[in-house]
């Protein structure tokens, strides 16, 4: 199973065999495996190729990358992606440096793009800039850098967690792919994709019942139980992609996604 740490060592180690020169709109194939440049996401783009894991389509883009994050739960905030080797930190900014969440499929022409791997230690491993090529950056400061954090959808980052209602000692290996919003009347398959993944992180128990893709009153007991367990004041029993990103990912308190 790939981990976070996987990435970054093989991050570290195409940067520093030889220079690498930074070219925007550089796209090597994942198949190269001496790529001269890159640019900051097909950077990105390449290391996890490396390890059969794709995040976006190709050719990369910052843009497509943190949708398909958020496509898949995995956001974090900016603090947590700085202190988890493997995350990703983005940085998205409109001319007058204010941060702009870039819708789907928009490709930056209007804003600055930019996104780097978290090393974990407060630096980073990108392709930086023409003058800089590719290696070793800082991550600090990271409310200046970066607007939003990620980790990759399919990479385990063995994260310790705190116990508590609904959860358990580690993270359970991997965010799977986000199944959709779940509450009561929903479709059977999203239902099933959400029990499959609280049995895994050991909030449901691992029962016949709980595969039958109902989303009845005993779902919305445990989906609020987890919220209340995230630290959340109001929990709603609604299962959505933040209540998905905290279940696979940080479940302890605060959440570093929301600060709550």
């Amino acid at each position: 199973m790939t981990t976070g740490a996987d990435l970054v060592a093989t991050a570290v180690r195409i940067t520093s065999s030889r220079r690498r020169v930074y070219v925007l709109g550089a796209h090597p194939a994942t198949s190269d495996p001496d790529p001269p440049q890159f640019d900051c996401s097909s950077f990105v783009g390449w290391v996890c190729g490396q390890f059969g894991i794709t995040v976006g389509f190709f050719p990369p883009y910052t843009v497509t990358q943190w949708n398909a994050c958020k496509q898949a739960g995995t956001t974090i905030s900016v603090e947590a992606a700085v202190r988890t080797p493997g995350a990703l930190l983005f940085n998205h900014r409109r001319p007058d440096g204010t941060p702009v969440d870039p819708p789907p499929g928009l490709v930056p022409a209007d804003f600055h793009a930019h996104v780097a791997f978290s090393r974990g230690d407060g630096s980073t491993v990108e392709a930086m800039n023409p003058a800089a090529g590719c290696g070793i950056g800082n991550a600090q400061p990271a409310g200046v850098r970066w607007t939003a954090g990620a980790l990759v959808p399919g990479v385990s980052y063995g994260v310790a967690t705190a116990s508590g209602p609904g959860t358990s000692s580690s993270t359970p290996g991997p965010v799977p792919t986000y199944p959709g919003d779940a509450f009561p009347g929903a479709g059977h398959d999203v239902v099933v994709g959400w029990q499959v993944g609280m049995i895994a992180c050991d909030v449901l128990a691992d029962t016949v019942q709980n595969h039958d893709g109902d989303f009845g009153d005993g779902m919305t007991v445990k989906i609020n139980e987890l919220q209340t367990s995230f630290g959340w004041s109001a929990p709603d029993g609604r299962a959505g992609a933040h209540t998905w990103s905290h279940m696979y990912t940080r479940r302890r308190l605060p959440c570093p996604r929301c600060g709550r």
